[in-house]
């Protein structure tokens, strides 16, 4: 799987994307989508939305291999740094399987680090934000999160 790392800024020292999810996506007449994604937002979009539990490993070995051999801040490589692999609690708790954490504990045992579960807490339930504009996005998930616990340094 080819992958396009994006650098995401933020209240952190450093992050990435493997790479932006939809290259474009256009409304039809009979109100459905036509989406292009990117490689990487093809298999997520498997996994999530269809349920995909195969693609799981691929994503995981993709996203392992980009933390150990090229995530630098300040030009040192950061797996020794990184205490635990923490998932964004999910919005949609309906699935028979939650994509993001089966994906963070695989990325967990490829790196034999932690997946901790409950250090992000979601504090105030969410509308969906996959519909929504960027500027929205933000808006609506301001305030969701709230950190459990210190127990990492």
């Amino acid at each position: 799987m080819q992958i396009n790392p994006q650098e995401i800024r933020g209240n952190w020292q450093a992050g990435y994307a493997l790479d932006v999810h939809t290259k474009s996506s256009q409304l039809l007449p009979d109100g459905e989508f036509d989406t292009e994604y990117t490689n990487t937002g093809r298999v997520v979009n498997q996994v999530k939305y269809q349920l995909v539990q195969s693609k799981i490993q691929p994503l995981a070995e993709i996203a392992a291999k980009f933390v150990k051999e090229e995530f630098a801040v300040d030009g040192h490589l950061a797996l020794p740094y990184i205490s635990a692999i923490i998932p964004i609690p999910p919005s949609d708790t309906s699935r028979p399987f939650q994509p993001v954490l089966e994906i963070a504990k695989k990325i967990g045992s490829l790196l034999h680090k932690p997946v901790c579960t409950d250090y992000l807490i979601k504090v105030r339930s969410t509308r969906l934000v996959k519909n929504l504009q960027y500027d929205e996005k933000q808006a609506e998930i301001q305030g969701a999160f709230d950190v459990q616990s210190q127990g990492f340094k």
